[in-house]
């Protein structure tokens, strides 16, 4: 069957990179783990901004929300991952998905609700059968599972898991161990059910949101928190999520912003430390690609560059207006020349930017949708501001640049 996986690096400019210059605005002396930190945090900051607006070039290009998901785990830093770009989840690299955490789905979709509650029953039940016999349901085999349960159409899994995994301990004879095997068993049922009893519900909350309606919806709503806000939780609390999206007609899952996870993927730039000065006031160079300014920033480069202009015009009049000694006269002549490098840095930056890779959220046409997200990104950005005022950290405009790649 052919794919038609959605491939965010089509419309990301991965023909350049920054080289952005922060700079201490006083001395401020930090220890290695505060600079360790400080590194770290701005690298997780600059993923989840790529990430964020990842996700509205998605929605903008006609992904539906309900293929768009997240996992509630980090990935760990240590690993390659090498094989995480399209998951084809009719066969065993299913196993791959199963190491990230459970999906959830930026709007319910049956297919990752499925898949989160395999995981979360498997998991639960080879943590059982681990302890009382060192037997388990191995990984490569979750997709034949997550299949049967598709094809069934039905909404619950465990008669299918229970089948399975009973055969783990049916040489077991302990009374209290069966037992306990059984409680788990009727409580993991009981969630099972819950998805069927709730799916009208999920549906009619979904109708209400996407429609103009969404701003008087009780956003306390039980369900609504249940599953339309977990996504949203997951973005903001786990440090490294990895998205996806899935296509329905291949049930291929395709992993966005993967060159951040992928370590032999060479399609986009990340965010690399080139330098750092351990002198105070401390200076360190990072190199990144088109989000690399907003991500550390914050700002539109718009509004950066009128507040510039305003000081630059300020300034010109003064020397115009204003009877200096000729020492003051080249010294304001020279200020101007350094808003207007400024400017110029700023200008080819927004050149950079522009499209639909920095503003995509903007663009979103589903007024909840670009609600929630906006919310994710004013968050984003206050964590950004506390964390250069703690370093006492700005950006050094006039040793910013563009480097293109293809030069």
């Amino acid at each position: 069957m052919p794919s038609n996986n959605f491939d965010d690096y089509e419309f990301k400019n991965t023909d350049k990179k920054v080289s952005i210059t922060l700079k201490q605005k006083k001395c401020k002396i930090m220890s290695p783990w505060e600079v360790s930190s400080f590194v770290a945090n701005l690298n997780t900051y600059y993923y989840k901004t790529e990430v964020i607006n990842t996700i509205g070039i998605a929605l903008n290009q006609g992904i539906s929300p309900n293929n768009i998901l997240i996992f509630d785990e980090s990935f760990k830093l240590n690993q390659t991952y090498n094989y995480l770009h399209n998951i084809d989840c009719n066969s065993n690299q299913l196993q791959h998905l199963y190491t990230l955490g459970n999906p959830i789905a930026l709007m319910p979709n049956k297919k990752i609700l499925l898949m989160k509650k395999i995981f979360g029953y498997i998991r639960k039940l080879n943590e059982f059968t681990r302890k009382v016999n060192n037997k388990y349901i191995y990984r490569r085999d979750i997709y034949k599972l997550y299949n049967t349960c598709l094809s069934s159409g039905k909404y619950e899994v465990m008669d299918v898991i229970e089948n399975v995994s009973r055969a783990l301990i049916e040489n077991i004879t302990d009374k209290r161990t069966r037992k306990n095997y059984n409680k788990l068993i009727d409580s993991l049922k009981k969630d099972d059910n819950k998805l069927a009893n709730d799916w009208n519900d999920i549906i009619e909350i979904e109708e209400t949101l996407i429609s103009n309606k969404w701003s008087d919806f009780n956003q306390e709503n039980k369900l609504f928190k249940e599953y339309f806000q977990q996504f949203y939780r997951t973005l903001s609390f786990v440090h490294r999520p990895v998205v996806g999206i899935i296509d329905n007609e291949t049930n291929q899952i395709t992993i966005m912003c993967r060159a951040h996870i992928n370590k032999e993927e060479q399609k986009s730039v990340t965010l690399d430390l080139k330098s750092i000065s351990h002198n105070s006031p401390i200076k360190a160079i990072f190199e990144g690609g088109a989000t690399i300014y907003s991500a550390i920033t914050g700002e539109k480069r718009h509004k950066e560059i009128h507040e510039i202009r305003l000081k630059r015009e300020e300034l010109e009049c003064k020397i115009l207006e204003t009877q200096l000694k000729t020492a003051e006269t080249d010294l304001e002549i020279k200020r101007l020349d350094l808003y207007d490098k400024k400017i110029d840095t700023l200008t080819n930056i927004q050149k950079l930017e522009s499209g639909t890779e920095i503003d995509s959220i903007d663009d979103i046409s589903n007024p909840y949708l670009k609600n929630k997200l906006d919310i994710q990104n004013d968050n984003l950005r206050k964590k950004r501001a506390r964390l250069l005022n703690n370093g006492n950290f700005k950006v050094d405009i006039l040793e910013t640049r563009i480097i293109d790649l293809k030069a």
